[in-house]
């Protein structure tokens, strides 16, 4: 007992002393995750969100500069402001860079450059994406050594979130999600250290952390639960009662000042969510009515789809598993209040989310960080169980510990590299599209299916999105007086920005030709919101009108045999979520046919 408790104090003051560094080495293990195969799909668009964030910035925000009267109003507010802005002040740089080397000679040209190729503004949106993903991975750290109060389990902690699948695969975007858990996380961690300290500055700092979570991603808002809940136990220690907020004018000032914090954060993090609040309220109600309603795809409820799914693959089985034992274990305990400082958030964040047919897997990683800290708890737990069971095994605690984590992260580890291998590939829409290049001149029209609209074309060449028909005909309709009354809803639509039209079906090779098309270019996926109908392929492999001149394969396999349960059905994205067997590059099987 003497020997190794000495070993234990030893390798305890190794820890200690090195802490510094394996917190480095932790960080640029996350950074090398993140950043390896970053620009996936590029040009094309392979989170369609990305888009949505970045053409306010670019093309409303920026552009009011340009013209002489500035404005930072976006103008679109299905997502809050903050990261827009992040990507005005980064897009600003790149501007003001590319103008002093000669690049851009004015704002007509930067706009231009977006809207022909717009690889460089969204490998800048990811870029701060990925970093921002592993800052969270450090905050996780300071949240670990606030909860446990112990250097070894703290830098677990910082250990799991780095491996962790889901926030590795979605740190690969500019979207808000990853961004938004940062914010999450540093609330979560100055409500715990005012939880230990009951100082007020930190209470204060966790909600101005909760403003910017809010105004980076709606629901993640709820964060200020985890520092309103630590606040109101020790006023319920002190024998208030929720009637004394109403009664007590000390106290009722109070909360409205905590109130103030919170909302004057989100606020100025966001103003023209109030400046411009009749496109605000239409844009938020508009996003509400799509939660409530299926996504095009019914899944189910994403309270069912997400453990069986999202935490299932995203985190891996042992680690979600770890996570879960570990509240139970939590709950079980004594400081029962401390953990509540917690699980109210993630609880309250997760029924909210839940109750939708929404299910896109990055929707949970706002909690992914809770599930880390009592995952690390469980590995705790368990380490000591072991020990206690057999005190004369050769291993501590310690050592039993960083094994058991270990073990957790083998799953998540294993998926990351996969993804990472198949996104730092040449996507098929990429490779397409230099194809395409290569063999049209620009007064000629490339027509490419709507389920393909991500494979993007400069403008100098004019696209024409093939709408696939909605319902296909029912049996002995003959196909071109459907399509004639069709016509009505799939009018053409020029967009003069990106010289873009639609047209009915990929069949009608007289509206093909009058449009100038020569090429044809869909997809063909196990996504079944963007993958081109079976009766619509039916008629561009008519040897008559169409010659197939080019194929791009994204796996070594038959579509037939791929699986399309191991992909995120609702996210654009063309790479699987779980299994990665046969699969050689990202995007769709794309065909292009040539209108004969």
């Amino acid at each position: 007992d003497h020997i190794y408790n000495r070993r234990m104090q030893q390798l305890s003051i190794r820890i200690n002393k090195h802490a510094v560094w394996l917190l480095a080495g932790i960080l640029l293990l996350a950074a090398a995750l993140r950043f390896w195969g970053l620009d996936t799909g590029l040009p094309n668009m392979s989170r369609p969100d990305e888009q949505n964030i970045s053409r306010p910035v670019v093309q409303t925000v920026l552009q009011s500069f340009f013209n002489g009267h500035p404005s930072l109003n976006p103008e679109f507010f299905i997502y809050p402001s903050l990261y827009m802005y992040m990507l005005t002040l980064a897009y600003g740089v790149y501007y003001l860079l590319g103008h002093l080397a000669g690049s851009f000679n004015n704002g007509a040209d930067f706009i231009r450059l977006y809207l022909d190729n717009w690889y460089s503004f969204h490998l800048i949106s990811r870029s701060i994406s990925a970093l921002m993903g592993v800052a969270t991975v450090w905050t996780m750290y300071q949240l670990g050594l606030a909860f446990f109060r112990n250097r070894l389990q703290a830098l677990l902690c910082a250990l799991l979130l780095a491996l962790t699948y889901l926030h590795i695969r979605d740190s690969h975007f500019g979207v808000t999600d990853v961004p938004g858990t940062l914010w999450v996380t540093l609330s979560l961690w100055l409500s715990v250290v005012y939880y230990r300290t009951q100082q007020q500055k930190h209470l204060y700092y966790a909600l101005v952390m909760a403003g910017l979570a809010a105004s980076t991603k709606y629901p993640a808002g709820l964060v200020a639960l985890a520092p309103l809940s630590a606040w109101w136990q020790f006023k319920k220690a002190s024998g208030l009662t929720p009637l004394d907020c109403l009664n007590r004018p000390s106290l009722l000032k109070e909360c409205l000042k905590l109130a103030g914090v919170l909302f004057g954060v989100f606020l100025l993090a966001s103003p023209y969510i109030l400046l411009d609040f009749q496109r605000f309220l239409a844009d938020f109600l508009s996003q509400s009515n799509t939660m409530k309603q299926t996504h095009y795809l019914d899944l189910g409820r994403a309270w069912f789809h997400h453990p069986k799914f999202s935490f299932w693959y995203g985190l891996g089985s042992l680690y979600f598993l770890s996570g879960l034992a570990g509240i139970v274990l939590a709950l079980r305990g004594k400081a029962k209040s401390l953990h509540a400082v917690l699980l109210i958030y993630a609880v309250v964040y997760y029924v909210l989310i839940g109750n939708t047919y929404v299910t896109f897997a990055r929707y949970i990683i706002p909690v992914i960080p809770v599930l880390t800290l009592y995952s690390v708890l469980c590995a705790g737990f368990l380490a000591s169980r072991v020990r206690r069971q057999n005190p004369r095994l050769f291993l501590s605690k310690n050592a039993l510990m960083i094994l058991i984590i270990a073990l957790f992260a083998v799953q998540p580890l294993w998926l990351s590299l996969q993804f990472n291998k198949v996104a730092a590939a040449p996507d098929t829409r990429t490779l397409a599209r230099a194809w395409l290049l290569e063999n049209i001149h620009p007064e000629e029209a490339v027509g490419v299916g709507m389920s393909l609209s991500h494979i993007e074309m400069p403008t100098a060449y004019k696209k024409v999105y093939l709408a696939p028909i909605e319902n296909p005909p029912p049996p002995g309709t003959r196909f071109r007086s459907f399509v004639a009354a069709e016509k009505a809803r799939f009018a053409p639509k020029p967009n003069n920005l990106r010289n873009e039209f639609n047209i009915t079906t990929y069949g009608d090779t007289d509206a093909l030709k009058q449009l100038g098309i020569r090429y044809v270019a869909i997809g063909v996926t196990p996504l079944t919101l963007y993958t081109t109908p079976d009766f619509e392929v039916e008629k561009l492999e008519n040897p008559e009108k169409f010659k197939r001149v080019a194929t791009f394969l994204p796996f070594t396999k038959k579509m037939t045999e791929i699986d399309p349960v191991i992909f995120d059905q609702l996210d654009g994205l063309y790479i699987p979520f779980s299994d990665f067997t046969g699969v050689t590059a990202p995007g769709p099987e794309i065909r292009i046919y040539e209108v004969l």
